[in-house]
């Protein structure tokens, strides 16, 4: 068994190598991708964060044609979350106002109205 410690890094190595197959119609890849890089955020390059935001992006997404709210959500907030270090409304304009708009409209169908304000005024 792996110790704890040393799994993060392992995980970026496996996102890193399956996101090389990741395309655009394979969920399996992109969702078993986000698996390993989720788990290891603070680990990622500068310019992965932007990559996997996409990707975070890309799956929150395919988790709301599926009706999955509560995944679509967890999916947009991590693309979300990996920008503000790369000035995201500047570097990265369609991914935080995808993110930003599709997460304010899951806060909205959900009824959390006072959440989605806060994504609204973004």
């Amino acid at each position: 068994m792996i110790p704890v410690a040393d799994r993060r890094p392992i995980h970026l190595k496996i996102g890193r190598l399956m996101s090389r197959q990741c395309s655009q119609d394979d969920d399996d890849i992109l969702f078993d991708t986000l698996n390993h890089y989720n788990q290891c955020l603070d680990l990622l390059l500068p310019m992965e964060r932007i990559t996997v935001a996409r990707l975070n992006v890309r799956a929150g997404q395919r988790a709301r044609l599926a009706l999955a709210t509560d995944l679509s959500k967890q999916f947009y907030k991590i693309g979300l979350e990996l920008l503000p270090e790369i000035q995201g409304w500047d570097e990265a304009y369609e991914i935080a106002f995808e993110a930003t708009q599709a997460i304010a409209a899951l806060h909205n169908v959900s009824g959390e109205y006072e959440e989605a304000e806060k994504y609204h005024n973004q």
